[in-house]
C-alpha cells in the first residue's frame, strides 16, 4: 500500500481533523492564515515556516534570530481565487507523484 497521503482542496478536511491526523504539536499545527486560508505552521527551536495548502505555497521562513527569509507583496489577496504573490510555490508535476507512488509500494 501507498505510503504517500495528499490533502487536496476538493477533499479539504476541517483544521481539527488536519491537526489530529498530521499535526505533531507544538512543532507542526495547521490553522487559519491570511484570509482565513488553512496553512501549516512548523516551528522548531531553530526555524519557523508557514505553508498555504493552496497552492502548496511557502510563506514563511525564518531562522530563529534572524530576520525573514521569503518576500510576499502586499498585493496578495489571500483569497481561494487569486494567486499568492511571492514566496516559494511547490509544484510537483504529476508524474512526480506516480513516481512517489511506485517508490512507496516498493518499499
Amino acid at each position: 500500500a501507498s505510503h504517500v497521503t495528499r490533502v487536496t482542496l476538493n477533499h479539504m478536511q476541517t483544521l481539527d481533523q488536519l491537526n489530529h491526523e498530521f499535526g505533531h504539536d507544538p512543532i507542526v499545527r495547521f490553522d487559519a492564515g491570511e484570509g482565513g486560508l488553512p496553512r501549516v505552521v512548523i516551528e522548531t527551536p531553530t526555524a519557523s515556516a508557514h505553508v498555504y495548502l493552496l497552492g502548496a505555497h511557502v510563506t514563511h521562513y525564518q531562522r530563529t534570530g534572524d530576520p525573514p527569509l521569503l518576500f510576499v507583496s502586499c498585493k496578495s489577496a489571500f483569497a481561494p481565487d487569486s494567486p499568492i504573490r511571492g514566496g516559494i510555490p511547490i509544484v510537483f508535476p504529476s508524474h512526480l507523484m506516480v513516481e512517489l507512488d511506485q517508490l512507496a509500494d516498493s518499499l
